[in-house]
């Protein structure tokens, strides 16, 4: 619910990088 609101507040471009950015962040601290 959260990310879809970004998502109407921000341009579609800033939400997929921002989606990116989380799925590298959450990858980074399973492995760690």
């Amino acid at each position: 619910m959260f990310k879809l609101k970004i998502c109407l507040n921000n341009t579609y471009i800033t939400c997929f990088l921002g989606y990116l950015f989380r799925s590298q962040a959450v990858k980074s601290m399973s492995f760690q």
